[in-house]
């Protein structure tokens, strides 16, 4: 009896770890959606407001509908498709000023959505869907444009979705805004304990920036501050290496991540790209 009380002692003391290591397994693949997304959801009667003439939009996918904003100006000389990072939904102030420059210095239109399960719009959270949801919001724009008008803007997350569309479609340039090089790479960086194989098992939404990338043939220009510590700034240099097309890389010193579109630098460089 002893013998077998030793044995299931032993055996659980052997077993307990691969208990932990699967319960942590567990814990990061159920949290996905929120350490990802993390998504802020809008009433469906809430009312946008801006400073500038704007439509709101809704979009229908297979399993979804998405809800939009599009900003317009006199005669534009293009439209910029602009697709936002975590965390944030098209109420954010953040966006009053930045579509304000876009559409009054650059005198652009803009075109920008919520993703499914951002804002107002609805949808399950899904790989495909999410793809989908931005090829979707650029059918809408080149309805309504010439593709070789469409600048095709990413911010962090969105610089992942920008990506693919470009890679897909063929827009007039990509730009790309604190972009990550891959989720895979983006997750190995902040969960350590995990090798590559197993993040690679249970990554939802691999977002595979690094690869779409190279099959983009439109002109690329890449900002990225050098103090940014959400997404280090070598994701850029990389992504630079392994483009095929025209690559811009523009480091701005000491520029961190939300803020670097408010740096001089920026300012005095993205009108040279987006005319």
């Amino acid at each position: 009896m002893n013998f077998l009380r030793n044995k299931k002692y032993l055996c659980s003391i052997f077993l307990a770890p691969f208990f932990i290591y699967g319960a942590i397994l567990g814990y990061f693949y159920s949290i996905q959606e929120a350490r990802i997304f993390d998504s802020h959801t809008l009433n469906a009667d809430y009312t946008f407001e801006f400073d500038i003439p704007f439509e709101t939009i809704s979009i229908q996918t297979n399993d979804s509908t998405l809800s939009g904003l599009h900003f317009k100006v006199n005669h534009p000389k293009g439209v910029i498709y602009y697709l936002h990072g975590k965390s944030y939904n098209l109420s954010h102030s953040k966006w009053k000023k930045i579509t304000k420059y876009f559409t009054e210095v650059l005198h652009h239109d803009v075109v920008m959505i919520d993703y499914r399960g951002f804002g107002k719009s609805k949808g399950p959270f899904t790989y495909e869907g999410l793809l989908e949801d931005t090829q979707k919001g650029y059918d809408y724009v080149k309805s309504h444009y010439e593709e070789s008008k469409i600048t095709v803007y990413g911010l962090s997350l969105g610089s992942s979705f920008a990506t693919y569309i470009a890679s897909k479609n063929c827009p007039k340039q990509l730009i790309l805004e604190a972009p990550f090089y891959s989720l895979k790479d983006a997750a190995q960086k902040t969960i350590k304990i995990f090798p590559e194989f197993i993040i690679e098992m249970i990554l939802k939404y691999p977002l595979r920036t690094d690869l779409w990338i190279q099959t983009v043939k439109c002109p690329i220009a890449l900002f990225h501050g050098t103090k940014d510590l959400i997404l280090s700034y070598d994701s850029s240099i990389r992504l630079k290496e392994v483009a095929k097309a025209p690559c811009d890389l523009i480091l701005i010193e000491g520029a961190d991540h939300d803020h670097l579109n408010l740096t001089k630098e920026y300012i005095e460089k993205i009108p040279m790209i987006i005319q």
